[in-house]
């Protein structure tokens, strides 16, 4: 690459730079990002041959394709509070429904219309046919984990909450 081209590299990557954190300043919820986003995958189409009202299209068009994924971004931010699991039902995690009853219940799933499921950890285990249920229980209780994936959780979905 020439020097040239290097410089000119340079205004470009910088001015989209400039641009994304104006949009990100001025997004409801940005700064729930502003530190954690490291990179936005932007695909471009630029046309060669074309009036000025092409230029003001794909400008247009840069600005939402960025605003998408900055909103992309503070919906995934909000939806993950620790404690909390993302409810279906009421779009977020902070209605009651994204709360355990207290602190022995766990996330199982989700409800048909999508509200989360809890259930006390021990039973959960035993319906789970956890092979050391009976370490909850001795005089120094173990660690258990049981892990389940993204699917199992959402398999009571209705169709209308996937």
């Amino acid at each position: 690459m020439n020097d040239r081209a290097q410089a000119q590299g340079e205004v470009i990557y910088d001015a989209l730079r400039r641009l994304v954190r104006r949009l990100l300043a001025r997004k409801t919820g940005g700064h729930l990002v502003d530190a954690s986003l490291e990179e936005l995958d932007l695909n471009l189409n630029v046309a060669l041959r074309g009036q000025r009202a092409e230029a003001e299209t794909f400008a247009r068009e840069l600005e939402t394709a960025i605003e998408a994924q900055i909103d992309e971004a503070i919906e995934q931010a909000a939806a993950f509070r620790p404690g909390h699991s993302y409810c279906h039902r009421c779009s977020g995690s902070t209605c009651e429904h994204s709360l355990p009853p207290d602190s022995r219940h766990v996330f199982v799933g989700y409800s048909p219309v999508g509200a989360p499921l809890w259930i006390p950890f021990p039973q959960y285990c035993l319906e789970m046919k956890h092979p050391d249920v009976q370490a909850l229980y001795a005089a120094r209780p173990a660690f258990l984990t049981i892990s389940q994936d993204a699917e199992t959780l959402r398999g009571d979905l209705l169709d209308a909450w996937r």
